[in-house]
């Protein structure tokens, strides 16, 4: 990234993950750890950078050891929950088969605060369990 900004379009991918306790109910929530960068601490909160406008393209499991809990991802923009509920993730997984795409890019404005929250379709066993998704964000610089 420049210390001076965009000057075009960047894919940038973010990794969210979810933790549910042992034996958490079905229908449990929980608000996502987004890591932007594998060097920097996870954060529950992005904020669109007041020149960019940020649109989710793509929402997917990687591989199926990141769905320790099967259930539904929404978007929270603002504070609001988008209600958009995609999944169930385990149905999302990537493949030369199965290129996911959203039919339609999410755009999220400037300045807006993103959040990621899961909710759980099935009890969690004995053991605490996590969910990883990844995200597709492309930032688009605006004057």
């Amino acid at each position: 990234m420049s210390f001076t900004g965009l000057r075009q379009p960047v894919t940038q991918v973010v990794r969210v993950k979810f933790d549910f306790a042992a034996n958490a109910p079905v229908g449990t929530e929980d608000i996502g750890s987004i890591t932007t960068d594998p060097a920097l601490s996870a954060v529950e909160t992005l904020t669109v950078p007041s020149n960019e406008v940020w649109h989710i393209t793509d929402v997917y499991a990687e591989a199926s050891g990141d769905i320790g809990a099967d259930g539904y991802l929404d978007v929270i923009v603002n504070d609001l929950r988008q209600n958009l509920r995609f999944g169930p993730m385990s149905q999302t997984l990537k493949s030369l088969l199965n290129p996911l795409r959203l039919r339609q890019a999410i755009v999220i404005d400037r300045l807006s605060r993103l959040q990621f929250i899961f909710k759980i379709r099935s009890a969690v066993g004995a053991s605490p369990a996590s969910t990883t998704i990844t995200v597709e964000i492309v930032r688009i610089p605006v004057a």
